[in-house]
């Protein structure tokens, strides 16, 4: 499921921190995902042939329901929406919904959306970035910084904006290191150890992030980006996997 999320949002942040992130959950108990699954279909109106291939599945243990909707506007120009499942109608279920895969930011759209203290950060972060030759990967709020071998990229570190369950931030890319790179345990210790001792950069989850909410000196960006130009190094020596 993890999979399936980031290729949704083509981008790597993991489905249990954007839950832990969005539920605002302070707890280190992990969320159990796959344990069950619904099939939902919801349309203006379910065939007859759908409707009884449905009712044929639940009937040899499938979750599935089908929903149909009518969308109304009143003189008032109030939207209302009816909902009444026609298969399933026994349970209740709440769903949300997406037609089609959400559209990509990017750099333009991404530098508009922040306020002055990020806008500071990360046209610090772009900088460099252009002057190292990284690779960005936009999904539908924010990018991934990555650095491009000849057999591949890795993941460096995530920006998101404010208007973003993750905030206004920077995500350390842990996850990908070690599942791309080669010998990745010396390269994650030696990231995480140099990040901690920067005051603003916290732990979340398997990761560590910096939620940019005040002003930051040129002198603490640049530290952070030496120490990412640091695992460049470290990344480009060990290779990928």
């Amino acid at each position: 499921m993890n999979d399936i999320f980031q290729g949704y949002l083509e981008e790597e942040s993991s489905l249990e921190d954007y839950h832990h992130q969005y539920f605002q959950n302070e707890s280190d108990e992990k969320v159990s995902f796959n344990k069950s699954t619904k099939l939902v279909i919801v349309a203006q109106s379910i065939s007859r042939e759908i409707r009884q291939t449905a009712l044929f599945l639940r009937k040899k243990g499938i979750d599935i329901y089908c929903m149909e909707f009518k969308y109304f506007q009143t003189k008032a120009e109030e939207k209302i929406i009816s909902s009444d499942f026609v298969v399933g109608e026994e349970e209740f279920i709440r769903q949300g919904v997406r037609s089609a895969p959400l559209p990509k930011v990017d750099e333009k759209q991404f530098l508009s959306s922040l306020d002055k203290n990020g806008s500071e950060v990360f046209r610090q972060v772009f900088e460099f970035a252009r002057q190292k030759g990284l690779m960005f990967r936009w999904g539908w709020k924010g990018f991934s910084l990555n650095l491009q071998l000849d057999n591949g990229f890795v993941g460096l570190v995530f920006g998101y904006p404010p208007n973003c369950v993750f905030k206004q931030s920077i995500y350390t890319g842990f996850e990908e290191i070690s599942k791309k790179v080669s010998n990745p345990e010396g390269i994650i210790e030696f990231y995480k150890k140099h990040l901690e001792n920067f005051d603003y950069f916290v732990s979340a989850k398997s990761n560590l992030k910096w939620v940019i909410d005040k002003p930051y000196s040129e002198s603490e960006v640049q530290q952070f980006l030496g120490i990412i130009e640091e695992v460049i190094l470290k990344i480009k020596e060990h290779g990928l996997k």
